[in-house]
């Protein structure tokens, strides 16, 4: 899995930068599994860069746009929501 290893080599290669466990992000009512299963969408996990920012590294697991699983709408905008 392309997060985990991402996660193990910016943890190793850094010395320092304090990484969060990977989060499974999934559609149940918490928003996220601990560990991957058909739920999961998205695994990803966060650290601050050197300046102090807070960056989110984050890797599909399966493909987007299913028809059933996924939400099938068009994006929000400013006109559509202003009443």
């Amino acid at each position: 899995m392309a997060c985990a290893q991402f996660h193990r080599q910016i943890y190793s290669i850094t010395k320092g930068v304090k990484v969060t466990p990977i989060l499974h992000h999934a559609d149940v009512p918490s928003g996220f599994v601990p560990e991957v299963d058909e739920t999961t969408f998205i695994s990803s996990f966060y650290f601050f860069d050197p300046d102090g920012i807070l960056l989110e590294f984050a890797a599909y697991v399966r493909e987007l746009g299913d028809s059933v699983r996924d939400i099938q709408h068009q994006p929000a905008t400013a006109a559509s929501v202003s009443g």
